[in-house]
This record gives structure tokens, C-alpha cells and sequence, in this order.
């Protein structure tokens, strides 16, 4: 969508940045919850670090109308909102429209994964809330684009690209599912790679996973977003 330049860089309005730094606060409350801030780091240090990874600006003050969906987006994204987040990060940019509707196809996989992840854990008794699956999920995913695409981020991919990570992660999603077998879904991988489409080589989801959601200084929110429906 085209923005309106001027409207842009207007500054944000008092009531933007109290609705901001109330996610803010719910925000950081899971993170201590979940035990992902570091000892001795204040809210203010934590918040500032996130603001400037979601959009290059720490401090709300200098922050204008082009930041606030990417900002607002963040917060949803470490709240385990993730189609909230999405719309606020897919809207924040002017985006081709083949690019815009594969964000909206892979966002609907990282659901399918998350409930995959809490479907997986149930099998060996552990319980996994919905938004820490939508986290660990979404964390995954940007762990396996930077895998596959020489380390770029989600948000820099172009739509040939979204389509084959669709693909990577539906099928790490059935695996974890039970869908299917494994083998079925290596021909189908190995076929997409003759083809050109996915590696061939790609890595199991375990393999990546550990590493796939638990620094989010190494994996920040993408600018764009992420849709998992009904997590909150």
C-alpha cells in the first residue's frame, strides 16, 4: 500500500506511545517470566534494545507514524500474538502483491508448525502454551531462512523465496504432526530441489530449532510480521 509521505513523518501522538509502552511492559513481563532478560538489564535497557531492533529507533520520541506498526508489531510478536503481529508488520511496508500474499501463505504454515510443537510435546508429556509454541515456531522459521539464504533475514526475501520456505516449513510442520511419512516427504523435498526449489540438504527441524527461539537478540522480529491466528 502507498503511504502518505507526509502523514509519515509525523510524529507519534500521546496516545500511540502509551498504547506502546503498555505492550511494552506486558511484553517484558513475559520475557522475565520465560527467564529471557539477563540479569542486571532494567526495562528501559530491554525496551530501548527492542525498539531499535523492530525499527532502528530506541526512544519513542523520535519515533514518527512510519515506525508505529513495526514497533506495535514487535510486541506481538515476543506476546505470542501472532496475527496481530503480522498484519501490523505486512501493513507497515509498500510490498508487491505477490510478495504480500506469500507472507500471508508462510505465516499460516508457522501456525500449522506451532500447533505441530505443542502436538509433538504432548506426545512425551510436556505441556506447551499456545504462545510460547507460536514464539518457538515463528524463532524457527527465521533460524531456517538465515539457514537456507546465506543468512538473510525473512523480511529481505522475494516471493520464489517465501514459497519454497512455505514448503520447508509445512513439511517440518507434518513431521511434527505425524502427517505423512518421512519418506514421502524426502522425495517431495528432493524433488522440489531437482526442480530448483528447496535444498536438498535441509537441515531437520531439530538440528535447527535449538538454536531457533531462544535468543531473540540473535533472531529480532522481522520487519514485516507473522500471522498465527488466535494466539494471544
Amino acid at each position: 500500500m502507498k503511504q502518505n509521505k507526509t502523514w509519515t513523518f509525523t510524529p507519534l501522538s500521546n496516545q500511540q506511545k502509551a498504547r506502546l509502552s503498555i505492550l511494552a511492559k506486558q511484553a517484558w513481563m513475559l520475557a522475565q517470566k520465560r527467564g529471557a532478560i539477563e540479569d542486571g538489564v532494567t526495562f528501559d535497557q530491554w525496551r530501548y534494545d527492542q525498539q531499535k531492533e523492530a525499527c532502528s529507533v530506541a526512544s519513542l520520541r523520535d519515533a514518527d507514524q512510519s515506525h508505529f506498526l513495526p514497533l506495535r508489531g514487535k510486541w506481538f510478536v515476543i506476546l505470542g500474538n501472532l496475527e496481530l503481529a503480522f498484519y501490523d508488520m505486512l501493513n507497515a511496508g509498500d510490498l508487491p502483491e505477490k510478495t504480500r500474499q506469500m507472507k500471508w501463505r508462510l505465516i499460516g504454515f508457522v501456525a500449522i508448525l506451532a500447533d505441530g510443537i505443542q502436538a509433538e510435546k504432548a506426545r512425551i508429556k510436556v505441556m506447551v502454551e499456545a504462545d510460547q509454541a507460536a514464539k518457538e515456531a515463528w524463532n524457527y522459521t527465521l533460524a531456517l531462512a538465515k539457514d537456507k539464504y546465506s543468512g538473510r533475514r525473512v523480511e529481505s526475501l522475494g516471493p520464489d523465496e517465501l514459497q519454497q520456505l512455505c514448503h520447508t516449513v509445512v513439511n517440518r510442520a507434518n513431521a511434527k504432526l505425524g502427517k505423512g511419512s518421512a519418506e514421502t516427504r524426502n522425495k517431495s523435498q528432493r524433488r522440489k530441489a531437482a526442480a530448483g526449489g528447496l535444498s536438498a540438504n535441509a537441515k531437520p527441524l531439530e538440528s535447527v530449532s535449538r538454536r531457533a527461539g531462544i535468543d531473540e537478540r540473535e533472531h529480532p522480529a522481522p520487519e514485516w510480521g507473522n500471522s498465527a491466528a488466535r494466539r494471544s
